[in-house]
């Protein structure tokens, strides 16, 4: 299963109701690819920011359109693929192309793919021959695993909101106004800052209302900046994507809300290894029950301190992207 010269095609899907983050973990890999000087390209589904994520992260991407038979599948050396949406077409149509398929993020193919992979740590355990999971090959980016992790708490003083490139449920307002009553509480002098994905609906109007409530605003910012006010973070609330990863890295103790139903399994999956706690899902928030929760965690310094060293331990050296594509290729990582 090499695919020698020919290209590795990307299939992915995000924007604004979907989030960004398969976009971005797809991001990552093919960076992988170009440090090995290895063609690829990529088909999308999606809407400008997710083509716009691409386009930041890589040197020269090529970019397809992803839709009914768009893809030329009888090209491809191997196909990964990383999406909520449905797949069995796909991997049928490589099958009878005798094109070898790697599922990123999904056990519902492990019969029809020919590899898969969980690049996660709240995957429910699974034996399969063909499945590859653990926090070894969690996909976190260089611009993360090329900062040195500051110490916890050290001289960090950022309360970080971050619900990910897109907010679907509309969430970052209220979370804001429940941390700040919190730490107006508590008494805390940490700066408050928040971060506006680029799929946000109305995200200027957000930015302008949170401002106005005292949050320093962040909009559609660059992976780098990104990483920075992580690693100046004391704590922060996330949404349950592939930012928990980026933060359990940085070591920063997290509250995260799971914008999917389907996510909600999960998420207590994550919870129950130490890292960062569940704080809520796609239904009426109990604002009440959330600030509670606050003061018993991002506000609780022996508990920050503790998450902080589990998820630092569990993400190791981060080299996940790598690991995954030795696998493709069956060769040494150099």
């Amino acid at each position: 299963m090499n695919p020698g010269g020919a290209e590795v095609f990307f299939v992915t899907s995000g924007g604004s109701g979907e989030g960004l983050g398969h976009v971005a973990r797809t991001a990552v890999l093919a960076r992988e690819l170009e440090r090995r000087h290895k063609p690829y390209r990529c088909y999308l589904a999606g809407d400008a920011a997710a083509r716009q994520l691409l386009e930041g992260e890589l040197s020269a991407p090529r970019i397809e359109a992803w839709g009914p038979g768009a893809i030329p599948i009888e090209d491809a050396g191997w196909v990964v693929i990383d999406t909520r949406r449905p797949l069995r077409n796909l991997l049928e149509r490589a099958k009878a192309a005798a094109v070898p398929t790697l599922v990123v993020d999904s056990t519902q193919y492990l019969d029809q793919s020919d590899l898969s992979v969980l690049p996660i740590l709240h995957g429910e355990p699974s034996s399969h021959p063909r499945l590859r999971q653990g926090g070894e090959y969690c996909i976190l980016a260089e611009t993360y695993r090329d900062q040195d992790v500051p110490p916890y708490p050290g001289e960090r003083n950022i309360l970080l909101v971050t619900l990910g490139g897109a907010d679907p449920n509309a969430w970052t307002e209220g979370i804001c106004e429940s941390v700040a009553l919190v730490a107006v509480a508590t008494g805390s002098t940490l700066e408050r800052h928040c971060v506006v994905g680029p799929a946000f609906r109305d995200a200027e109007a957000i930015s302008r209302r949170c401002s106005d409530a005292g949050w320093k605003v962040h909009s559609a910012v660059p992976r780098k900046t990104l990483r920075d006010l992580m690693a100046q973070s004391v704590a922060a609330v996330a949404g349950f994507g592939t930012s928990v990863y980026d933060l359990a890295f940085m070591g920063v103790p997290m509250l995260y809300w799971t914008h999917h139903r389907s996510d909600i399994d999960d998420a207590r999956r994550l919870e129950s290894r130490g890292i960062g706690a569940w704080a809520g899902a796609p239904a009426a928030v109990d604002r009440a029950g959330f600030r509670k929760q606050l003061t018993h965690t991002l506000f609780a310094p022996d508990w920050c301190r503790e998450t902080s060293e589990n998820g630092k331990r569990a993400l190791g050296s981060g080299l996940g992207a790598a690991r995954i594509l030795d696998t493709l290729f069956q060769e040494d990582r150099t």
